[in-house]
């Protein structure tokens, strides 16, 4: 039994050196946010880093990201400053009915994981962190709800967590 986990060991670990590792990076996430004083239109964004893993981005949104999905990709959000609504929809990959998106506001320090093929959306003033894993592609692989479907959002005083 021990050289059969002997050997799931090795083809696990060799498995995960298959990609290159990561190098070292450090940013000053307020020398980021005073350098980017304003968003512009929707989204201003600076790729903090990329690895095989995952990758960091900051953004500063002045407006709305339409609900939309990521159909292979964790995304983990951290909202740095500023506020805003949310909305998040049962995951799962499906268009929900309105009833099914719930709203709530969110304030510096709220953190979410948002899993993969969860419909989700953004409106407010913020600057966030967001994360990806696996990392976005450079062509980001966002499925937008449909507009006439969107506009029945609830705000965040209808429904809230």
């Amino acid at each position: 039994m021990k050289k059969f986990w002997c050997l799931i060991w090795m083809i696990l670990a060799s498995m995960s050196c298959q990609s290159p590792p990561a190098s070292f990076q450090k940013l000053n996430v307020e020398a980021w946010l005073a350098a980017h004083p304003e968003a512009d239109a929707a989204m201003a964004e600076d790729e903090v880093w990329q690895s095989p893993a995952c990758d960091s981005r900051l953004r500063k949104v002045d407006g709305e990201i339409p609900l939309h999905l990521h159909q292979d990709r964790e995304e983990w959000v951290l909202l740095l400053e500023g506020s805003g609504t949310f909305w998040i929809g049962p995951s799962g990959g499906g268009l929900a009915s309105a009833g099914e998106v719930e709203s709530m506001e969110l304030k510096p320090g709220d953190w979410l994981l948002i899993p993969r093929r969860t419909l989700h959306g953004f409106r407010g003033r913020a600057a966030v962190m967001s994360n990806y894993s696996p990392p976005m592609p450079s062509s980001p692989d966002r499925i937008f709800a449909v507009e006439k479907w969107a506009s029945r959002l609830p705000d965040s005083s209808e429904s809230s967590k």
